[in-house]
């Protein structure tokens, strides 16, 4: 693991050593020699040490740039997602009430259905005695001559028949 470390940074170091050597900076640096002659051996290598360091730099700079407009990006992106979350809220806020709604008409339903059944049971009972009533008021002007005892209320001896 430590031989493919050291050989990945190795690789990285030669990269950059690469593109150091076919960098402008290195270029303008080469023409400066020949047209005003060699500054000494000493100022040469500190020279090339400095495109070194400058190129190392750069690239830091492209690689923060890079990360910078990421995070611009996720910036941008949470924004739109808040935005998201707070019409989201919203729209869950307008459906509550819309439900409280709902079961509020729900309820009152309830009791209208069951006053109804109430009034329903209510009917059916009155209907049911009303039916026997008829009933037996229909028996009794049926068998009035075989039976005169069966006392006929005053409205039906009017009504029956003579």
């Amino acid at each position: 693991a430590k031989v493919e470390q050291l050989t990945a940074e190795l690789q990285v170091y030669n990269e950059l050593k690469r593109r150091v050597e076919q960098s402008t900076f290195k270029k303008d640096l080469q023409r400066n020699i020949q047209e005003h002659g060699s500054p000494g051996a000493f100022w040469e290598s500190e020279q090339e040490s400095l495109l070194f360091v400058i190129e190392m730099k750069a690239e830091r700079v492209q690689e923060q740039s890079r990360k910078l407009q990421q995070m611009d990006d996720l910036v941008e992106k949470n924004l739109s997602l808040e935005d998201q979350i707070v019409y989201i809220l919203q729209q869950n806020e307008d459906l509550k009430v819309r439900i409280d709604n709902c079961q509020a008409l729900i309820q009152q339903f309830s009791k209208e259905q069951q006053d109804l059944k109430v009034a329903l049971e209510r009917q059916l009972a009155v209907n049911q005695n009303l039916s026997q009533e008829k009933e037996q008021l229909m028996f009794k002007l049926r068998h009035r001559d075989s039976c005169p005892a069966i006392h006929l209320p005053a409205m039906m001896q009017e009504i029956a028949p003579r």
